[in-house]
């Protein structure tokens, strides 16, 4: 299948257009973890029981 030069620029434009703002603004890797939050204004109340076997 050939590629279109135009079509290709076209939807490199939008999708820069869309492209969020803040895009990358946070790196995260969660592992074994509760109640975790990523963002910015965030309000959070957790309540834990005991922690399940490993």
């Amino acid at each position: 299948m050939a590629e279109d030069p135009q079509l290709v620029a076209d939807i490199a434009e939008l999708m820069a257009e869309a492209a969020p703002t803040n895009a990358g603004k946070y790196t995260v890797t969660v592992t074994g973890s509760q109640g975790v939050q990523v963002g910015d204004s965030n309000t959070q109340t957790n309540t834990f029981g005991p922690l399940p076997p490993r």
